[in-house]
C-alpha cells in the first residue's frame, strides 16, 4: 500500500510512503510543489491504477481570529485541497483529512530523525508526519505501540 500525503499551502509539501506489512514504511519520494498542476501530476504518478492507495492531507479551516488577515487572499491552500478532492473523487480513492496538529506531538523532529524520516523542508516533514499518523491510526494498529516509544 502507498500513502500519498500533502501539507497544502503556498508551499506544498508531499510525501509518498510505501508500506510493507509489519515493517517500517519506506519513504519512497518526497518534495515540495508550488503549482496546482504539479499536485495533479503527483496524484497521477503515485495514485493512478493503485487500488491500495491512501491519500492524506492537512485540512484548512478559516478561524475568526485569522479572518481579518485573510482579506484579499486567493486562498491557494483551498485550491490545492480542491485539486486533491477532485482527483480522489474521480478515482474513488480513500482520503483522510487531518488537522494541522495531528501527528506533531507524536512525530517530533527527534522521532523523525530516529526513524530516518527527517528532511530539511518543514512542509515536507509535516506531510511525512501526516502519512505516518494515518498509517499508525488507520492502517497499522499492530505497530502503534512500537512507534509510540
Amino acid at each position: 500500500m502507498n500513502v500519498l500525503s500533502f501539507d497544502p499551502g503556498e508551499t506544498i509539501g508531499y510525501a509518498v510512503l510505501d508500506h510493507i506489512e509489519k515493517e517500517m514504511p519506506l519513504l519512497a519520494n518526497f518534495g515540495v510543489l508550488n503549482q496546482l498542476p504539479e499536485v495533479w501530476e503527483i496524484l497521477e504518478d503515485y495514485g493512478a491504477g493503485d487500488e491500495d492507495i491512501l491519500v492524506v492531507y492537512e485540512g484548512f479551516n478559516l478561524h475568526s481570529h485569522r479572518a481579518q488577515s485573510q482579506i484579499g487572499s486567493d486562498f491557494f491552500t483551498v485550491k490545492v485541497i480542491g485539486v486533491i478532492d477532485l482527483w480522489t473523487e474521480l478515482t474513488d480513492t480513500t482520503t483522510i483529512v487531518q488537522t494541522p496538529a495531528v501527528g506533531k506531538s507524536i512525530w517530533t523532529d527527534d522521532k523523525l530523525r530516529s526513524y530516518e524520516y527527517y528532511v530539511q523542508n518543514k512542509h515536507t516533514r509535516d506531510a511525512i508526519r501526516h502519512a505516518l499518523h494515518a498509517l499508525q491510526i488507520h492502517r497499522l494498529p499492530e505497530v502503534r505501540e512500537h512507534w509510540n516509544d
